[in-house]
């Protein structure tokens, strides 16, 4: 039904309302008015003659009240009369069939039954009633009064209807022509006509409703445009999501809380070796593929427990490894996909780590043979991981240092050895270049070298640190006899090697004349001084190797002016004749002890000469 059906209806059913009102009204009004008059008119006849037959009741006399009765009866509208007394009727004309009737006093107009209003009025004298008067008067003439003004009221309500139909009409159409183009616009964006607009006519509220419309409209057209556009960046991250699950190495399995499988990558069928007729996974019962892949596991009874198990958890499971029948291993992770604390999805992460398993075992065996060979090794050995905290400590270096591997595990390097000086009981550490000597008290009294190594990866990156300790106690103890060998035996040959000197010196001096005995003195003092030049070397070898370096004075400086200085003395005299010395412009500053290095310089030139 129409809008502007509903309208003219409503207004139609508006107007019926009020009009069957107003003629109902009316008629009611109009019948109250005519009953009215008729019983007003009734009584005052009835009344009247009353009034008139009093006398002729009293007297008896028939005569005058029959000519009373003819009299009332030329009244318009009486149909009969009648004069009773107390016992009976005196007197009476009119219709037959309306006197036959019993009389009953008719009080309104509803009450009239047989067209005749039927009233009666006493003879009353002085106060004593003698007797009464009954009339009947026709009431036809009143209905057919009321039927013809009810005749002419349905005829004007009805004229009335009819024209207001036509307005109402002709007003609906009016009002609803713009609503029929806001219903063409709304059909226009049902269709997906997102942007149609109407065009606007008036002020009114529904021309204030298609300015709305077409707000509504374009802003549709812009969401739908919105929409779209991440409608279709939602399209290209699906695709994308799509070919980098494609393209794992992990078989990839979604299951909605159904059991229904709604996402599966390529690696899935092929890591369990699902067949071409098994038919398309994505839309099969969880169940049925299960079964399927079950026939893959090396136990396919258990692995539908196992895994129903961890989907009743309902919590994350990491790194569960299975194994096929073909002997690889699978590891698999679970995750139930949750949104705003709901779980609404089922995620499986199957990878193939047969190769990782089968390396780690081969990891594992090298540590082993590594940890065996440390244990073996009567060197200790601390290595640092890459964040610079000791990893590993070997059996060696724990018996050498009375540290356990708790102790030690987990120190950082620049804290190694202050935590060493608090277990061991460090008395000295002599820091020499590439290397450290500790001398420790516990658990005894021990001399280590230590070294130190950075570890890189191919890249030169550093990943890790290792010290290397040895216990050179024995070899100290020993060097310290060699040297004490040492020092002793020169000082005992240099005293009689100086005596020889001081001899054959004077031997020389005074060997003028004899030449013979003066160059055999001159061979002796000479060898005598080599002889005497060797203890001194000698002698500072034992201090170089009992001070353990610390007797050099090493600085960093140029090469050049140290070459200069050194070579000044043999560029003078006869040794100039055998010495020619050819020097770049420049040369390179090095770490040096400017003495030893010009004592090395002389050794060397002297040895030459």
């Amino acid at each position: 039904m129409s809008f502007r059906l509903k309208t003219v209806l409503g207004i139609a059913l508006i107007e019926a309302v009020l009009l069957a009102v107003l003629v109902f009204s009316s008629l009611s009004e109009l019948r109250h008015m005519g009953e009215e008059q008729l019983r007003q008119r009734a009584q005052t006849t009835a009344t009247l003659f009353a009034t008139t037959a009093a006398d002729a009741v009293l007297g008896s006399d028939l005569a005058s009240l029959e000519s009373f009765v003819n009299e009332v009866l030329k009244n318009p509208g009486l149909v009969y009369a009648r004069v009773r007394d107390r016992q009976q009727t005196l007197a009476q004309q009119g219709n037959a069939a309306a006197m036959q009737r019993a009389f009953t006093a008719d009080l309104r107009f509803a009450d009239v039954d047989d067209g005749v209003f039927d009233t009666s009025a006493p003879i009353e004298i002085g106060g004593e009633v003698y007797g009464s008067v009954e009339i009947g008067l026709e009431i036809e003439h009143l209905q057919r009064e009321l039927s013809r003004a009810k005749r002419t009221f349905s005829g004007i309500a009805f004229s009335e209807m009819l024209l207001t139909a036509v307005f109402s009409l002709v007003l609906g159409s009016l009002l609803t022509s713009q609503l029929r183009s806001l219903t063409a616009g709304t059909r226009a964006v049902g269709e997906g006509r997102f942007g149609f607009q109407i065009p606007t006519r008036g002020r009114d509220e529904i021309a204030q409703s298609v300015q709305a419309f077409n707000r509504m409209s374009s802003s549709l057209a812009g969401l739908m445009a919105e929409n779209e556009r991440q409608r279709n960046d939602l399209e290209a991250n699906s695709n994308q999501l799509t070919t980098l699950l494609d393209n794992l190495h992990s078989a990839i399995l979604m299951t909605d809380m159904r059991g229904v499988v709604v996402h599966v990558n390529q690696r899935f069928r092929a890591l369990f070796k699902v067949p071409e007729q098994f038919g398309e996974l994505v839309g099969r019962d969880y169940a049925d593929l299960l079964r399927q892949i079950a026939t893959a596991y090396a136990d396919p009874r258990q692995i539908g427990m196992a895994l129903q198990a961890i989907v009743d958890a309902g919590k994350p499971v990491h790194d569960r490894v299975f194994e096929l029948v073909d002997g690889r291993l699978i590891e698999t992770d679970y995750l139930p996909l949750l949104a705003d604390g709901v779980q609404y999805a089922h995620l499986w992460d199957h990878r193939d780590v047969t190769e990782r398993v089968v390396a780690q075992q081969q990891v594992h065996e090298r540590r082993r043979q590594l940890d065996t060979v440390f244990d073996l090794s009567p060197d200790g050995f601390v290595y640092f991981d890459a964040d610079g905290a000791v990893a590993f400590v070997n059996k060696a270096f724990t018996q050498m240092t009375g540290m356990t591997s708790e102790q030690a595990a987990g120190t950082p390097r620049h804290r190694f050895f202050p935590v060493m000086r608090v277990h061991c009981e460090i008395t000295d550490i002599d820091d020499s270049e590439g290397f450290r000597l500790i001398r420790t008290s516990l658990p005894r009294p021990r001399v280590l070298s230590c070294r130190e190594r950075k570890l890189q990866d191919a890249e030169g990156n550093g990943t890790a640190h290792v010290m290397y300790f040895r216990d050179v106690t024995t070899e100290r103890e020993l060097d310290a006899v060699k040297n004490e060998f040492l020092t002793t035996a020169a000082n005992e040959l240099r005293s009689p090697l100086g005596r020889i000197l001081v001899a054959a010196g004077a031997m020389l001096g005074r060997a003028d004349d004899d030449k013979e005995r003066r160059e055999a003195l001159q061979l002796i003092h000479g060898e005598a001084a080599h002889l005497a030049d060797m203890l001194d070397d000698l002698l500072s070898l034992a201090q170089i190797e009992t001070q353990a370096g610390r007797a050099f004075d090493i600085r960093q400086q140029p090469l050049l002016p140290l070459l200069g200085d050194a070579l000044a003395p043999y560029l003078q005299g006869e040794r100039h004749k055998h010495l020619e010395v050819h020097l770049p412009e420049t040369l390179p500053s090095v770490p040096v002890d400017a003495v030893k290095f010009k004592q090395l310089i002389a050794n060397l030139l002297d040895n030459a000469f």
